[in-house]
């Protein structure tokens, strides 16, 4: 499940799959967190839930209108409160390993197409598709990247 090669001592990971959310919603996310300090990914995410802040979209923004202070956004807020589920367990992973948990930097953030299954309809046609999403989340101790 993890493309890049990681070293255990170093770095803590979490996966999550079959998530009934957005691919794209978490796309974004993770395209926005990704090199933040947990701290202050966690502090923004629940801004987020809020509805204080949004999470600029800069992939899945057609038709998307513009939030105040940047330019097309959203308040995915099911994804949100998943990546913040992550966060918290990435950071346990990292105490438990022995990690500094105040210097901890979200190091790769994947998200992909999990398995699919069809919902069946009483009548007639077919039913409606289920989609799910794969997480993957690692977190190093280090300097956060600008």
């Amino acid at each position: 499940m993890y493309p890049l090669k990681t070293d255990p001592k170093k770095q803590a990971k979490v996966c999550a799959r079959h998530q009934r959310i957005s691919k794209k919603h978490t796309t974004e996310i993770g395209r926005f967190i990704k090199g933040m300090k947990v701290e202050s990914a966690k502090t923004y995410l629940n801004q987020v839930l809020k509805k204080k802040k949004a999470i600029p979209y800069t992939k899945y923004n057609t038709n998307l209108g513009h939030k105040r202070g940047m330019g097309p956004g959203r308040y995915p807020l099911l994804a949100t409160k998943k990546m913040l589920e992550l966060l918290n367990s990435a950071q346990k992973n990292a105490e438990y390993i022995g990690l500094d948990t105040k210097a901890l930097i979200i190091t790769n953030v994947w998200a992909a197409k999990g398995s699919s299954y069809q919902r069946p309809r009483r009548t007639r046609f077919s039913g409606q598709e289920i989609k799910s999403t794969n997480i993957s989340l690692i977190v190093e101790e280090g300097k956060p990247h600008d």
